[in-house]
C-alpha cells in the first residue's frame, strides 16, 4: 500500500510487527477483551482519536485508517484429561 499499488485494502498489523509497532500493541490488546465487537470499536476508537503515536506511523506509512475489525476467540478444544 505505502508504494501506491493499490488504493484500498486490508492491513494487519500483527504480520509486520517491526514496520508498525504501536499499531501491532493496539491490535494485540484485543486478546484481553471477552466480546470481539466491543475490542474491535474500542481498538478503532483508540487509534483514530486517543493514540497520536498510531496517526503517525499511519501517516509515515501513507496509510489511511478507516476501522479496525476483531477476530472470533480462540478456544481450545481438548480430548481426555
Amino acid at each position: 500500500m505505502s508504494s501506491g499499488a493499490v488504493d484500498a485494502a486490508t492491513r494487519t498489523f500483527n504480520y509486520t510487527p517491526s514496520e508498525l509497532p504501536v499499531l501491532t500493541l493496539i491490535g494485540d490488546l484485543i486478546v484481553f477483551g471477552t466480546d470481539p465487537r466491543a475490542g474491535a470499536a474500542a481498538m478503532t476508537k483508540s487509534i483514530l482519536i486517543d493514540c497520536a503515536a498510531c496517526q503517525e506511523e499511519a501517516e509515515q506509512d501513507n496509510i489511511e485508517i478507516l476501522f479496525a475489525v476483531s477476530t472470533a476467540p480462540y478456544n481450545l478444544m481438548c480430548k481426555g484429561n
